[in-house]
């Protein structure tokens, strides 16, 4: 079995027990003002493993089996250790809740759930190795560079004016999910943004 399929039944066995045991997804969730009064370090990376309803955990993990076993088989050619993608998913979770943590650390009603970051992680790895490959967004078809672009921009757009009205949505995770990412395989291999340089300068449109 992958590990992208392990990560996904790993994730939907925690979360469904935290759809029926009272307290459980609390106690999992990124809640900065508990990390910083109580030092619950631990948040970091569990919050990546409990949703906050079935669509949510839904539309994570549909989006993660696709995208998923693609950056799998791309960090098996740029990296030979097998817990690499493992390793690459963990910090997809804990990397952009560092920024949300800062932010709301001192605020008691903030915390946040879901596998959303890794999952931006995982789009923006593929938007850094095939920028040009097409993606459907409902009836529209667009380069993934393109859909890259628009969400980055909307991701930022929605954290800067997040007012804690956004039914938990925490878009700051997306868009820091999103640059990790990108950046994280040119650092295993930095001949990857050279590559994605001249793929932008000679687009090959499909």
């Amino acid at each position: 079995m992958s590990a992208t399929l392990i990560i996904i039944v790993l994730t939907c066995v925690i979360s469904l027990i935290a759809f029926y045991q009272e307290g459980l997804m609390e106690d999992l969730a990124m809640y900065p003002y508990e990390v910083r009064t109580r030092h619950q370090y631990y948040r970091f990376l569990t919050n990546g493993f409990v949703h906050a309803n079935w669509m949510h955990l839904f539309f994570n993990m549909y989006s993660f089996y696709w995208v998923g076993q693609a950056v799998e088989s791309i960090f098996a050619q740029i990296n030979s250790w097998h817990y690499m993608f493992p390793l690459y998913y963990g910090l997809g979770i804990v990397i952009p809740s560092i920024p949300y943590f800062f932010r709301h650390r001192f605020d008691p009603n903030r915390l946040a759930v879901g596998a959303s970051g890794a999952v931006s992680a995982c789009i923006f790895s593929i938007v850094l190795i095939e920028p040009w490959s097409p993606i459907w967004i409902f009836f529209l078809k667009m380069p993934l560079i393109l859909y890259g672009v628009v969400f980055l921009a909307i991701s930022a757009y929605m954290a800067n004016r997040d007012s804690g009205t956004g039914g938990g949505i925490a878009h700051g995770v997306h868009f820091w999910g999103a640059v990790y990412g990108f950046v994280f395989p040119i650092i295993l291999e930095p001949s990857l943004l050279s590559r994605f340089i001249a793929q932008l300068l000679g687009p090959i449109f499909r």
